[in-house]
């Protein structure tokens, strides 16, 4: 039996080199990095290191890197600190209907702070509806929030210009770029983005760890209160062992491109072996991630039916996962109550290959003949 690992979307496998050198880590920079001591600045200069690295990685400036426990709480601070700094300027927040429960989850905190909240559609390939967020945005300031990649369909979002339609009434965008980041290009500048958001665990770092990219003069307030750490964004001890994985992570990316040939070719035998629908299958999508219909099928069972032939997969986002619930992406998506109980997502690694996506064709050919 095979052991295939495709739910990199959920989490990725930790790279070697961070691994290889976490004793070195733990042993060398025991320090407080705020302390003013040896250790303390020892500590510091690497964590400065690694800020730089990440920033790097984005095409940013070290000083708009804030380090975050991970990808939620970056979310968090990326919109609600965006609302509570700038509560007086705007008076809605617009979030597509695709977000991830980090942003979505946001609504009664919104709300509280007397901002209006409204769901940007998407077409049914996945893709925000343009017309619709121009509607919405109403020739006013708004703050939104779109995420770059989808986590359950890989969908890549046009950023850039919705960026365009925001900024045209002063407005801010925050983006959500936790399932890109590391697999295409995420260049800040380019993007136009005012926060972005990025998970250590997804790009082969250690979990517990992520970071909030905010553009040169602006501020976000803290949602933990004052303290002096972090541009005095996120109060805390800093996460030094995450942070130097998280900037060790970020030192090289795999070229996940090469995945391209071989997830096309693998739709294509779904496609012709199965009646199946693919998320997303005609527009630009991250190069790891097929979300695929079964009609007629279970998708718990046959999780379990893929699990017990070595190969492991998913029903959506890892955050629903234990509760098995109807994906929201798919169902804004148009998909019918049919279409959603045969959910698989498979998300890919830069080392799977040929033989491993032949062998997932043949189990699922016997899991679902038989």
């Amino acid at each position: 039996m095979k052991n295939i690992y495709a739910d990199y979307n959920a989490t990725a496998i930790v790279k070697k080199k961070v691994k290889d050198s976490l004793v070195d880590w733990v042993s060398t920079y025991y320090g407080n990095p705020s302390s003013l001591h040896q250790p303390g600045q020892a500590a510091k200069h690497q964590m400065e290191a690694a800020r730089s690295l990440v920033a790097k990685a984005m095409g940013a400036l070290p000083a708009e890197i804030i380090f975050v426990s991970g990808g939620t709480e970056s979310n968090v601070l990326g919109l609600l600190g965006l609302a509570l700094q700038n509560k007086n300027k705007i008076k809605k927040v617009l979030v597509s209907s695709i977000e991830h429960s980090a942003i979505l989850g946001q609504i009664d905190l919104i709300k509280s702070l007397g901002l209006e909240w409204a769901e940007i559609p998407v077409l049914p390939n996945g893709v925000v509806d343009l017309v619709m967020l121009e509607k919405l945005v109403d020739k006013q300031p708004v703050l939104a929030s779109v995420m770059l990649a989808n986590n359950e369909t890989g969908v890549i979002q046009p950023i850039s210009e919705i960026v365009k339609i925001v900024k045209q009434f002063n407005g801010l965008v925050h983006c959500d770029a936790v399932q890109a980041f590391g697999k295409i290009e995420v260049a800040v500048k380019e993007l136009g983005v005012d926060t972005l958001s990025i998970s250590g665990h997804k790009v082969g770092a250690l979990r517990g760890i992520g970071a909030l990219y905010v553009k040169k003069g602006l501020v976000v307030k803290s949602v933990f209160g004052k303290g002096a750490h972090e541009r005095e964004m996120r109060p805390g001890t800093e996460n030094l062992i995450g942070i130097l994985s998280l900037g060790q992570a970020c030192e090289s990316f795999a070229d996940w491109s090469l995945l391209i040939k071989s997830r096309q070719q693998f739709e294509t035998k779904l496609l012709s072996q199965f009646n199946v629908k693919i998320a997303g299958y005609d527009v630009l999508r991250i190069p790891n991630t097929v979300s695929v219909s079964f009609k007629g099928a279970n998708k718990d069972l046959l999780l379990v039916g893929l699990d017990l032939k070595g190969i492991a997969a998913s029903a959506g986002s890892a955050c629903k996962a234990s509760l098995s619930l109807p994906s929201h992406v798919l169902k804004a998506m148009g998909y019918s109550p049919e279409e959603l109980a045969g959910v698989i997502r498979f998300s890919f690694g830069p080392e799977t290959t040929s033989e491993d996506f032949d062998y997932i064709i043949k189990s699922l050919s016997e899991l679902l003949n038989n």
